[in-house]
């Protein structure tokens, strides 16, 4: 997520090519969304009587993963307007 918002803010500068923010796409609307699914199916395969959840994780999970989508839409923004001008 965080790469992604630093690929989006450069370009967003125009200081890079619109071609990063493909890349910012793809890490945050993507990558962002399956590394928490990746997370959930773990956490619900390691489920036990001894296991204890930890909610703040999930709950920084879920944050960052809605953090990354956001940041991950501002990029597919920035690709239309790019190609919208062609």
């Amino acid at each position: 997520m965080a790469g992604a918002a630093a690929l989006a803010w450069h370009v967003s500068l125009n200081d890079g090519p619109w071609q990063l923010a493909i890349a910012g796409y793809l890490l945050g609307a993507v990558v962002s969304v399956f590394l928490l699914t990746l997370y959930r199916s773990i956490n619900s395969l390691r489920r036990s009587k001894s296991f204890r959840r930890n909610p703040r994780l999930d709950r920084t999970g879920q944050l960052i993963a809605v953090c990354g989508l956001v940041v991950g839409l501002y990029c597919g923004y920035l690709v239309a307007t790019e190609l919208a001008k062609w």
